[in-house]
């Protein structure tokens, strides 16, 4: 359902169960009423904001939920509060593909993936900008979603990227894309191990 269509019938926030922009250009002042708007839709499914121009500092405005208290947003209204102070939020599908994130939104993003735990299923990262550093950092909080380590004489060691699939498969978690974010095969590895 378009924005424009909800807006003029009157739609509740929990009606809404899919909330996708995609190349659009978002100005400041929409960005604050997204900020506003997204932590109150308590039935949200599916978030895609796809080639938006999202910047590290909207992401951790909007994904991290001591945010607000630990940056300073000239463009960000500062009573905004973050999804992952959404309690009620169950997302199934996070899309974030073609913006302009690095290695500095893999800690808000990655601590949103681990309250969402539960229900998150597919994840799209593709065409951003995280590096090897950022797939690093992914791969620290990917970890900890379901418990991988093997133990051999009380040590733990690293599993195989086929047992992270399967361990991360049994959290829920089922598809994450990666893809062109200007990783080596190391920062993969990083990311998978």
């Amino acid at each position: 359902m378009h924005l424009n269509r909800m807006v003029a019938q009157g739609t509740h926030t929990f009606q809404v169960t899919s909330f996708c922009l995609d190349d659009v250009q978002v100005g400041k002042g929409q960005w604050q009423w997204l900020g506003r708007v997204l932590p109150t839709l308590n039935n949200l499914k599916e978030l895609a904001l796809t080639r938006v121009r999202m910047s590290d500092d909207l992401c951790a405005q909007i994904f991290s939920a001591a945010a607000t208290s630990r940056y300073n947003y000239s463009h960000v209204d500062s009573v905004c509060h973050s999804l992952a102070g959404n309690e009620q939020l169950r997302l199934e599908t996070l899309d974030l593909s073609g913006n302009a994130l690095t290695f500095k939104s893999a800690n808000h993003l990655g601590k949103f993936f681990l309250i969402q735990m539960e229900t998150l299923k597919h994840v799209s990262l593709r065409n951003n900008q995280f590096r090897d550093h950022g797939a690093q950092l992914l791969g620290v909080y990917l970890r900890k979603l379901a418990p991988r380590g093997r133990t051999t004489n009380n040590k733990k060691r690293r599993s195989s990227p086929q047992q992270f699939a399967r361990d991360a498969m049994k959290m829920g978690l089922t598809s994450l894309s990666f893809e062109d974010n200007g990783c080596t095969p190391k920062g993969v590895a990083e990311l998978l191990m």
